[in-house]
């Protein structure tokens, strides 16, 4: 296992800026996951940390020693490609066998015809297929050793990717959108596969994906990157729960969380569309945005209490609704409702919506978070 540090990396081509100040700890066998819509410096990030290419300042120190001025071979990591990057002459054991063989062998020993016959080649040789066996087999990939890369399914080259990873038991795991080229039915197989390999080899894994889903189901912690900046590292649950800014609250989550303009009068109260939140802030601008999730709308007739809106369309999923509806101003919004609270539900209904007091997170006109306190526990304070 390794431990991985980031501080203060810089990287930029030319006149564009790709990573700005980037500091980072992942802990001795985490699994943390980069986030980020494309563009936004994940590749290159991981690309710094394998040493394939450098950064213009700061330093990366794994465990503790700063592997800046070492090459990628000496740094002790695997790294998973997007593309497979399988040699397409050698066998599936070929391509599984060629880490150990260039770590293990000599130049000498590795040449065709007179490196066999070399004193200790044999033994070696022969480690390297047990070695290889037994990664194919907890791969479920055995019976293809013989095949070569055109002959595998996406899922399959996937696996053998992971294999050639996995079979020289790297320290540090680094993988660049591996399932971003599979179908959905593989993509779900292959998170459960990788997530028992990090669980059974128990080394550091840093993934990078811009497939939410892939980020929130699979990692230990999350890395939310926009423009060359980490804007927030924390659990799934607290980057979905507690947005830093709203960049991260409008990134993650599906749908969309739902963007409200508000108000605060002189005592901090805040309200959206003239109704109360029975929430307060101690921020003294007069506008600013609240934000919810579609689940934490409650749905009821429209009334002088509820931010009154219109449905537009309803999508049906089975055990619940997605109801996109509008504000008075056109904000559009979308409220998720359990199937069985929306028999009678349709297009063109006025409706009443009731943001839920403890779900309410509110945001200043650059997006940082403010604090938000419910009106409940002041007058609890205050008898």
């Amino acid at each position: 296992m390794a431990a991985l540090t980031l501080r203060l990396l810089d990287k930029a081509y030319g006149p564009v800026q790709v990573l700005s100040r980037v500091s980072l700890e992942v802990a001795d066998g985490e699994f943390l996951s980069l986030l980020g819509p494309s563009g936004c410096g994940k590749s290159t990030l991981l690309r710094l940390v394998a040493g394939l290419d450098h950064p213009d300042a700061g330093a990366i120190e794994i465990d503790g020693r700063d592997v800046g001025g070492l090459a990628p071979k000496a740094r002790d990591v695997a790294m998973v490609f997007q593309n497979y990057a399988l040699y397409p002459h050698l066998s599936v054991a070929g391509n599984l066998a060629l880490p150990l063989a260039m770590r293990r062998l000599t130049f000498a020993q590795r040449l065709p015809l007179l490196g066999r016959w070399l004193p200790g080649t044999r033994k070696i040789a022969t480690g390297i297929e047990r070695d290889v066996a037994e990664t194919a087999g907890a791969l479920g990939i055995g019976p293809l050793l013989a095949r070569k890369p055109a002959q595998l399914s996406g899922g399959q080259k996937q696996r053998v990717a992971l294999g050639r990873a996995m079979v020289r038991r790297p320290r540090l795991f680094l993988m660049d959108e591996p399932l971003s080229n599979l179908d959905a039915h593989l993509r779900t197989q292959l998170r459960g596969e990788i997530c028992a390999l990090h669980q059974r080899l128990g080394a550091t894994f840093i993934y990078v994906t811009h497939d939410q889903h892939e980020a929130m189901t699979m990692s230990s912690r999350v890395a939310v990157m926009l423009g060359g900046r980490l804007l927030q590292v924390a659990t799934p649950q607290e980057i979905y729960d507690d947005p830093a800014s709203l960049q991260v609250a409008e990134f993650v989550g599906s749908p969309r969380i739902n963007v409200l303009p508000a108000e605060v009068d002189a005592a901090g109260r805040v309200s959206s569309f003239g109704v109360a939140l029975q929430v307060r802030t101690a921020r003294h601008a007069r506008r600013i945005q609240v934000a919810c999730r579609p689940e934490s709308f409650e749905v009821a007739s429209a009334g002088d209490s509820s931010i009154r809106a219109t449905v537009e369309r309803l999508e049906h999923l089975g055990s619940e609704v997605l109801a996109h509806v509008r504000a008075p101003d056109g904000t559009p919004a979308v409220v998720r409702i359990r199937s069985e609270a929306a028999p009678r539900l349709r297009a063109g209904d006025p409706v009443g919506l009731r943001p839920r007091t403890d779900r309410v997170l509110a945001f200043d006109e650059s997006g940082a978070r403010l604090t938000l306190v419910a009106e409940a526990a002041l007058r609890a304070v205050h008898g």
